[in-house]
């Protein structure tokens, strides 16, 4: 143990009355969290956007940026589907 890591328990156990470590890294937060009935919304009233036409309609419409990945965890949190119905297509083997 090196002579600063004993001096910074000591003053720790001053201050805080314990020696225990501190949490590592910062707090995640996420515009998402709250934002449940905008997403609805969004997802309403353009069900065939992407998820970055997705994010920017979130930004637009809150002011707060988020990334695809985000959207995209905050979509299925949610159960909202993404998935585009394929019309006109014809099915494989039968004729048109």
């Amino acid at each position: 143990m090196s002579k600063s890591l004993v001096q910074k328990l000591v003053k720790q156990q001053k201050i805080e009355g314990n020696v225990q470590p501190k949490p590592r890294g910062k707090p995640r937060y996420s515009h998402l969290n709250n934002a449940e009935t905008e997403l609805r919304e969004i997802v309403t009233a353009h069900p065939d956007a992407t998820l970055v036409e997705f994010c920017e309609l979130f930004a637009h419409r809150t002011g707060n940026w988020v990334g695809k990945t985000a959207m995209c965890s905050a979509l299925q949190k949610l159960g909202l589907n993404r998935k585009k119905k394929r019309s006109g297509v014809a099915k494989q083997g039968q004729k048109e």
